[in-house]
């Protein structure tokens, strides 16, 4: 696959105002755009049955999260334990350059890390952090991110 653009994701949610006030106002994902379509579409794409409503955020890397709100309750899967406890979408990562930073921004906020921050191994630190709709969301932060993605070497 030859990829034309940086990766984006969607989530479910089912209060969209308070997810935005989490990706958009804690994490600091830029609002792009935020269009609403309707039952027919919804349908004919298959990403639904009654119309939804779509916000797109974008990091400051270029991918973009789409947080997709349906005109209707969607059904809510049983709460994960931990990320790898159940099948499906486990958790997204952001790497950070200031992990401390950010949990606190997220405790201050009322979003508090399941474990607090943990050294998996020297040089990388991680922390998770439930979402408003309960979606685990990792942050990483790595002492040599080169050694991790030779990629992002500088």
């Amino acid at each position: 696959m030859k990829m034309t653009a940086p990766l984006e994701i969607g989530i479910c949610v089912a209060d969209l105002p308070r997810a935005m006030a989490f990706y958009e106002g804690v994490l600091g994902l830029q609002k792009i755009s935020e269009i609403d379509l309707n039952e027919h579409g919804s349908q004919v794409s298959g990403l639904g049955t009654s119309g939804y409503r779509v916000v797109r955020l974008q990091t400051t890397f270029g991918e973009r999260i789409k947080l997709v709100c349906p005109n209707g309750s969607p059904s809510r899967p049983s709460p994960a334990a931990t990320p790898s406890s159940r099948t499906g979408l486990a958790y997204i990562t952001f790497l950070v350059d200031d992990i401390d930073a950010m949990v606190n921004r997220c405790a201050r906020a009322g979003y508090s890390s399941v474990k607090g921050i943990v050294e998996l191994r020297p040089g990388v630190r991680m922390a998770l952090v439930p979402d408003p709709e309960g979606n685990f969301i990792e942050f990483a932060q790595y002492d040599n991110i080169g050694a991790y993605r030779p990629d992002l070497a500088r």
